[in-house]
């Protein structure tokens, strides 16, 4: 069986499957998912030699950027059923992807990709947490800071959900509870607790969904919903509406007005998947 985890996109463009529990392909710039690739082939070739696996894995997982290793997570995890571990099937790539050698080199990402992924990262986040959810748990742990802050660390928390991936909340935190007058060194060190619990908290939720992922059958690769890069509000609507942060069927019916206006994948036997998916 060849991977579904990428797919001929239009002009300059790939479809690639990214987000767990979802059957959703989303659309993104070439360059984005070559160095993806690479990041994968890389990821396989440390799992070609099990006596060579713990030095391949540390000089690979230790060589790339913290949002690098969220996609290739999130991808792994997306097309192995919820699990991150194994080899993933890159067989049957799109001819621009063809290129891609991660032994020979260790792969290289330039701003542009970058921003992609964290944009994409962050779409995942949205989609897992928010900004009620982090609120709930700051004033479950840190009720003197909340009291302190007012609402200060939740709209800064919800700024931060907002944005596409390019804020740094451990510092826009440490910035509200200096302006809060708390020093800088007790500013830095509670910022970092409320970062980590938040960080704790997409955790269980991700693996939360992971788990309902693990629980069902594999992704017909004939159902699989397209999203346009193009479109990025439609695109979070759907991931979240797949994830679970509300009804899908009722999700998808609003935000096409009622309208089949999908742009779906060919099936043989034609008709509207988007149809057919919401029953």
């Amino acid at each position: 069986m060849h991977s579904i985890g990428f797919l001929e996109g239009s002009e300059g463009t790939i479809l690639v499957q990214l987000f767990p529990g979802t059957n959703i392909q989303v659309e993104i710039a070439q360059d984005a998912a070559r160095h993806l690739v690479r990041l994968l082939e890389r990821y396989n070739w440390t799992k070609s030699d099990h006596k060579l696996y713990d030095d391949r894995w540390r000089h690979f997982w230790r060589g790339i950027k913290p949002v690098e290793r969220a996609i290739v997570s999130m991808y792994v995890h997306s097309n192995n059923g919820g699990e991150f571990r194994g080899t993933v099937k890159l067989d049957n790539l799109p001819p621009a992807l063809h290129s891609a050698d991660t032994r020979r080199r260790r792969p290289r990402a330039t701003d542009a990709v970058l921003r992609e992924f964290a944009s994409l990262e962050q779409i995942f986040i949205r989609a897992c947490v928010n900004v009620d959810q982090i609120a709930l748990r700051w004033h479950a742990t840190h009720r003197d800071e909340i009291a302190l802050c007012g609402s200060a660390l939740t709209d800064t928390a919800g700024t931060w959900l907002a944005s596409d991936g390019s804020i740094n909340l451990d510092a826009a935190l440490r910035d509200r509870l200096l302006t809060a007058g708390l020093s800088e060194d007790t500013a830095q060190q509670t910022a970092i607790r409320l970062l980590l619990e938040v960080q704790y908290l997409i955790q269980e939720r991700k693996q939360a969904i992971l788990d309902r992922v693990r629980d069902r059958d594999d992704v017909d690769p004939t159902s699989i919903v397209v999203i346009s890069r193009d479109n990025p509000t439609i695109r979070e609507r759907l991931v979240q509406a797949r994830l679970g942060q509300g009804t899908y069927r009722d999700d998808v019916l609003a935000l096409w007005d009622n309208a089949c206006r999908h742009r779906m994948l060919p099936r043989p036997r034609g008709g509207c998947l988007a149809c057919e998916a919401l029953g």
